[in-house]
């Protein structure tokens, strides 16, 4: 018996240091939505102190209302029929920004198949989100460069086939974009 025990001790402490070290944040709620758990990369990224208790602390109070309204609606009961539910959402940190996520949420049944608990892995995407932005802002400065040249550009693969034209080609040299897009650079 000691020795069994001891072995679970060892796993549960080898389990909680995988749970720490991820810089993802990891949480585990009751089926009410209790928190239960939360790992230091959670606590970190809402702003949380280490060793702040979760106790009254429920899902909602984490997420800003939209974002639970699709966790509710949609993440809590696609995980409970299915097993996991994956999604965006965002969390809410401690000065009440919004920080975008990537979440999956996966039920934990008991023998019975009664849903024990929950448990959610969140990956913070605002610097994807950012660099999203940044790249939707250059291609709208490329394609209005592109667009307002006087210049005639033609973009072509290393075959000669015409990719994209621009108003003054079409102008210059009386082409239906469809008519550009069909030819090749030689033509």
């Amino acid at each position: 018996d000691i020795t069994e025990r001891k072995i679970m001790v060892e796993e549960r402490e080898r389990l909680t240091g995988i749970l720490e070290s991820t810089s993802d944040m990891i949480s585990t709620s009751t089926p009410n939505g209790q928190l239960t758990f939360m790992n230091s990369a959670g606590r970190a990224l809402l702003g949380w102190e280490m060793d702040a208790d979760l106790a009254g602390t429920h899902i909602p109070d984490v997420h800003p209302q939209w974002a639970y309204d699709i966790i509710e609606k949609e993440g809590l009961p696609i995980a409970k029929d299915q097993g996991v539910w994956l999604g965006e959402t965002a969390i809410i940190d401690l000065n009440s920004d919004e920080i975008p996520v990537s979440q999956v949420i996966m039920s934990h049944r008991s023998p019975d198949g009664k849903v024990e608990y929950f448990s959610t892995i969140i990956r913070d995407v605002s610097g994807q989100k950012r660099m999203e932005a940044a790249l939707a802002a250059s291609e709208r400065n490329y394609r209005e460069i592109f667009e307002m040249s006087n210049d005639a550009i033609f973009i072509h693969d290393i075959h000669g086939n015409i990719l994209d034209v621009n108003q003054s080609v079409l102008e210059m040299f009386e082409f239906s974009r469809e008519e550009a897009l069909s030819s090749e650079i030689q033509d």
